[in-house]
């Protein structure tokens, strides 16, 4: 049994995780001047005096987190280790500090990312999967929780704050309404699991699900809702295929999903619709809410620089180029709305190909676990990623200033890791032990395999 101290320790450290994590990771409430006094992105708009309360706040989470991982450094190292492509990706990211146009920014926000990795990784050396889920499910469930509360209290601050077409959405208590959808896409997944798994409270989960699902609509983020709907379709692909029998219902429902994809690829050429014109078919701008002409922009910089970028934090740094690009869109753009743009952007060419293999082996290392091992969790990794990933298309999703979604890359690429270590050695514990020649058969195994045993 625990001692009283022991659990107290448990407590307040799964509270300094979880605070870590809604400010860190979710950007609940924060920065707070942000979400007190927020602003479009219109050029010209007045931005605000350095935030020291939030800066401060950082730097306490920091310290928090270098102090918690003095207690698991063994651990943590190993972790670190076994995931050396991430650790070749930051090294990469640092870098390139060295030709960033503002070096002292650059380098806060590179600390920053690497700040990620060091928390990713105290976690998934601390919890496993099933612990992991009801982490998070409680997190969620005081996110959309406080995103109500500030919704029915003060409606000012849970409205969307920028224009086109976006005033009645809302942000709750987050600093903008992409980032709202952003978190339920994924909170809706976990909550599920939860659910599913019982890793908490049924009524936690459920009402985290449908709290997180209400306010994924309310956000009016398309980007997220086709994250969530690609994350539903792994899902039921992920277990039709791991179901048992042929005669599975869900082995039916997926393939009926197959086939109706087939048709659709099949005759949407026939169709009279113009590519341009989707956007406005389903609701939205023809030039995806500004992003066609920031795409442009990017790729002329890019080409300027292509083998090296302009180093990361590049939207923080002032520079001729960052202007031309906001000139260009003719707005001040906080990111390039695309993650490969943005690594190439950043980071030049061996950054993109960094990324594209980080992402790559983290999807085919959870999906071969998923739905050939049949490992436990995989499933639930792949779809977090798959999910992530189709947001990857028209936001900038791991790279400063979005980190939306570099926590979820980053535990999923360590817990893929950790199941497939896990397996290896449970199949060595298992193999049987080859036989040695000082170890001779019994007398009836002797018998069975026609040795005639020596005279007396």
């Amino acid at each position: 049994m625990k001692s009283p101290l022991v659990r107290l320790f448990a407590v307040t450290e799964q509270l300094l995780l979880l605070f870590i994590w809604l400010v860190l990771v979710m950007n609940l409430f924060f920065t707070w001047q942000n979400f007190v006094n927020p602003l479009g992105d219109a050029i010209g708009d007045t931005r605000s005096a350095p935030d020291t309360l939030s800066h401060n706040i950082l730097l306490a989470m920091y310290f928090v987190i270098f102090v918690l991982s003095l207690t698991r450094i063994k651990l943590m190292i190993r972790t670190l280790l076994e995931n050396g492509l991430l650790l070749v990706l930051s090294l990469w990211i640092l870098l390139s500090i060295t030709w960033g146009s503002d070096p002292a920014t650059a380098s806060s926000a590179v600390i920053r990312f690497l700040v990620f990795v060091v928390f990713s990784a105290y976690l998934v050396s601390r919890y496993d999967t099933t612990e992991f889920v009801a982490f998070l499910t409680r997190g969620f469930a005081f996110s959309v929780f406080a995103s109500f509360a500030v919704m029915v209290l003060v409606p000012r601050l849970g409205h969307s704050n920028i224009a086109g077409g976006y005033q009645n959405a809302w942000r709750g208590a987050f600093t903008h309404k992409n980032w709202l959808g952003a978190a339920m896409s994924v909170g809706i997944v976990v909550a599920a699991y939860s659910y599913h798994l019982r890793a908490n409270s049924r009524l936690l989960a459920a009402f985290t699900f449908l709290g997180g699902l209400v306010l994924l609509f309310m956000s009016r983020s398309a980007t997220s809702l086709i994250a969530t709907a690609t994350s539903l379709l792994v899902a039921i692909g992920g277990l039709a295929l791991q179901s048992e029998g042929k005669k599975s219902p869900l082995r039916g429902i997926a393939l009926l999903a197959i086939a109706v994809a087939i048709v659709g690829i099949l005759v949407f050429p026939l169709l009279d619709i113009e590519i341009g014109k989707l956007p406005k078919i389903i609701g939205r701008s023809s030039d995806l809410t500004g992003r066609a002409e920031v795409w442009r922009a990017v790729k002329m910089a890019i080409h300027d620089r292509p083998l090296t970028g302009y180093g990361y934090g590049f939207w923080s740094m002032p520079s001729v180029m960052k202007d031309n690009i906001w000139t260009s869109a003719g707005w001040e753009v906080p990111h390039a709305h695309n993650t490969w743009l943005d690594a190439w952007l950043q980071l030049g060419l061996i950054g993109l190909l960094l990324t594209g293999l980080v992402w790559l082996l983290a999807v085919w290392r959870a999906a071969w676990l998923a739905l050939v091992s049949n490992a436990k969790g995989a499933l639930f990794l792949l779809t977090i990623l798959l999910g992530c990933l189709s947001r990857s298309a028209a936001e900038t999703v791991m790279f400063a200033p979005a980190l939306t979604s570099l926590f979820w890359l980053l535990t999923a690429y360590m817990y893929v890791g950790r199941i497939n270590r896990e397996r290896r050695l449970e199949k060595k514990i298992a193999a049987p032990e080859p036989r040695s020649i000082l170890n001779r058969p019994t007398a009836p195994a002797a018998a069975m395999l026609g040795v005639s045993k020596s005279p007396s």
